[in-house]
């Protein structure tokens, strides 16, 4: 996404099926379910700017492997995130991360 675009509004991309993979390069807010049922996204990299990620934004996004939260300021994971990322496998997070709401937030199916 364009290093301008600051906010992803809620449900912005939500089921875009053919959507492989995200890159936030200035963003700095993930709505609410903004990527929830992308079934074919496989990789997110959250750039350094990103201070929250909202409730069930990637949830039913069951190819999703890998996410990278890597980000020098504060940022927190709000509830069910990732919910039923059956393959995430590899979760980067950077020591400005200040909290993930809910167990379940990076968590495979419930």
């Amino acid at each position: 996404l364009p290093a301008g675009l600051t906010i992803v509004d809620g449900y912005c991309f939500s089921g875009c099926t053919a959507l492989t993979s995200v890159g936030f390069k200035g963003a700095t807010e993930i709505g609410k379910s903004a990527f929830a049922g992308c079934t074919a996204l496989t990789a997110v990299d959250f750039g350094p700017g990103v201070a929250g990620i909202g409730e069930k934004a990637f949830k039913d996004c069951p190819a999703l492997r890998e996410v990278r939260l890597t980000g020098s300021g504060s940022a927190a994971v709000d509830e069910y995130a990732f919910q039923n990322c059956a393959a995430l496998t590899s979760l980067t997070v950077g020591a400005g991360v200040s909290g993930i709401n809910n167990s379940r937030s990076a968590a495979a199916p419930p």
